[in-house]
C-alpha cells in the first residue's frame, strides 16, 4: 500500500469446504443454492453431507428464491477488531428463507439494529460490500 492510499474495510472472505462448495459456486453466480430432503422436502441448512437430519433420506441441492424474513439478529455498533473499524454499525441476521422454515441463513446486514424487527420480511443476495469474495446480505422489504 502506497502512502495516502485507503483500503477499504474487509471482512474475512468466506472460505468453500467439501460440503458447502455447491452453496457457494452458486453464490458466485448470485444465487441461492440449498439442501433439499428428497423425502420429506425440508431444507437443510448448514450442508451437510450424506442423509436428511429429519427423515435419513437422501439429500439434493437446489436453487431457490430468496425471499426471506428475520428469524432473530444482533447489532455491532463498536469495533473489536481494528479491521471493523469501518464496517460499523452493522448487524448479523437469521434470515429464515420463506417455503424452507428449517433453513435459516446467517447474513450481514448494513446497518443498525434498531432498523429491523422481529418477521420483518425481505430478501437474501449475495453482495460483496463487506470485501472480497461474496457474503449472504439482508434486504428488508421497503415498506409500500
Amino acid at each position: 500500500m502506497t502512502a495516502g492510499e485507503v483500503t477499504r474495510p474487509n471482512f474475512p472472505a468466506p472460505v468453500a469446504d467439501v460440503d458447502s462448495e455447491p452453496f457457494w459456486a452458486a453464490a458466485a453466480e448470485g444465487r441461492l443454492r440449498v439442501q433439499v430432503c428428497v423425502g420429506c422436502e425440508r431444507g437443510v441448512f448448514p450442508p451437510t453431507p450424506g442423509r436428511c437430519p429429519f427423515c435419513g433420506l437422501g439429500l439434493e441441492w437446489r436453487y431457490h428464491e430468496s425471499s426471506a424474513s428475520i428469524y432473530s439478529w444482533i447489532g455491532v455498533d463498536r469495533a473489536i477488531f481494528e479491521w471493523e473499524a469501518g464496517l460499523v454499525p452493522f448487524s448479523v441476521v437469521l434470515a429464515r428463507i420463506d417455503g424452507l422454515p428449517d433453513v435459516k441463513l446467517p447474513c450481514l446486514y448494513p446497518g443498525p439494529a434498531t432498523e429491523l424487527k422481529a418477521h420483518q420480511p425481505g430478501s437474501v443476495r449475495f453482495g460483496s460490500e463487506y470485501g472480497d469474495g461474496v457474503r449472504l446480505m439482508f434486504d428488508p422489504a421497503v415498506d409500500g
